[in-house]
């Protein structure tokens, strides 16, 4: 987006709730997604 984080940036931190759409934006463009250094880790 306009700020510099992708929409798969934004489902990543979207945790559980948001899978199912990092899933399928990984479906159309496969991205590599690095550790958010804000996130709990589980």
């Amino acid at each position: 987006g306009p700020h510099g984080f992708s929409l798969h940036f934004h489902a990543q931190v979207g945790g559980d709730e948001a899978q199912p759409v990092l899933d399928y934006l990984q479906s159309v463009k496969t991205v590599e997604l690095k550790p958010v250094p804000f996130l709990k880790k589980k």
